[in-house]
């Protein structure tokens, strides 16, 4: 047990920044998993909730596309709407409305619009 502030500082930043490394190493290895595995979309609501959406789609900016993709596929769906539910409120809950739009717009908007004027459908067998 700690007997001064500066002693439960140190302890205090050394433990935050364990966290923050194994954090960012999770995300490093769930990137790493393919887009239509089911577990992987189940650990991103948690992973966007404690680093931010910012930090998660900086680390996976394919993270949209997959999750549009997603939801067109039923075993994916529900949870890629989770997903996207929680970037939601992560962007809602640390930002203005202004600078959340334009967040959204940033990242979302163009690959909504695409896969919605193509043609083509959005799901397919599994690729990565």
């Amino acid at each position: 047990m700690c007997t001064n502030q500066m002693c439960c500082d140190v302890h205090k930043t050394a433990r935050l920044k364990i966290e923050a490394e194994f954090l960012d190493k999770i995300l490093c290895d769930v990137k790493e998993v393919p887009w239509y595995v089911k577990g992987k979309l189940k650990v991103l609501p948690c992973l966007i909730d404690v680093l931010g959406v910012e930090k998660v789609l900086e680390t996976i900016p394919e993270l949209p596309d997959n999750l549009v993709r997603g939801l067109s596929l039923n075993y994916l769906a529900p949870v890629s709407g989770e997903v996207y539910k929680a970037s939601l409120h992560n962007m809602l809950k640390s930002k203005s409305l202004e600078t959340m739009c334009n967040f959204w717009r940033t990242h979302w908007l163009h690959v909504l619009l695409m896969k919605t004027m193509r043609q083509i459908p959005a799901y397919g067998s599994p690729s990565p």
